[in-house]
């Protein structure tokens, strides 16, 4: 289906170029002049740098089956609005592009103002020294220092090394042990167990060796 769809407004020629947004319900691709439509948001896609004039747009499925094709004029310097409900494609409204600003103008306008310099203050004058006697200056008193030695006097003393203390006696921990009991002993960061099992006594390291001391297998 093929359908012309000519948009004749009383519009003055701007020599501009023209674009074109469509809203959609849905998915689909759209295509103006076999290019396809860039998408915008979800349900919306727009092209743009459309020259004023006839165009051809074509809506597809998005496994490529044509679902609508129309013909649209679109005057120069504007934005046209569509809508695909899903069944056809309605132009909403046609309006003027917004005229392009000049930036490099823009930057200069808004640009702040350099401020003034702050003027140097100016330096005081040099205060003119009173014409002093210096005979009448008082003279600072000086206090005799005292002499030092270069060298201390070596004295020869005879110095009585302590006799090394006897090691302290050893110390007894006594644990009731009872069947089932285990005893962890830490030395210096080695551990060892003592463990009650079986009526007797067994050493279990910690990588779970045991050497049984009495009692039974």
């Amino acid at each position: 289906m093929f359908t012309t769809l000519l948009l004749s407004l009383l519009l003055p020629s701007a020599h501009a170029a023209s674009d074109i947004e469509f809203k959609t319900a849905g998915p689909v691709i759209i295509t103006v002049d076999g290019e396809q439509a860039a998408l915008t948001s979800k349900l919306k896609q727009r092209a743009g740098g459309l020259a004023p004039g006839a165009h051809v747009v074509k809506v597809s499925g998005v496994f490529g089956k044509t679902l609508y094709e129309a013909e649209i004029d679109l005057p120069d310097g504007t934005i046209t609005q569509a809508e695909w409900s899903g069944r056809e494609l309605k132009v909403l409204s046609t309006d003027w592009l917004p005229d392009e600003v000049d930036e490099d103008a823009v930057a200069v306008l808004d640009a702040p103002e350099p401020e003034p310099e702050p003027e140097p203050e100016p330096e005081p004058e040099p205060e003119e020294l009173a014409d002093v006697d210096p005979d009448t200056l008082p003279v600072p008193e000086i206090e005799p220092v005292e002499e030092v030695p270069l060298a201390l006097p070596y004295e020869d003393h005879a110095t009585a090394l302590a006799p090394p203390s006897a090691p302290s006696a050893a110390r007894t921990l006594t644990v009731q042990a009872q069947e089932g009991m285990r005893v962890e002993i830490v030395f210096e960061g080695q551990r060892m167990y003592v463990v009650v099992e079986d009526g007797g006594f067994a050493i279990e390291d910690p990588q779970g060796l045991k050497l049984a001391l009495s009692g039974g297998s």
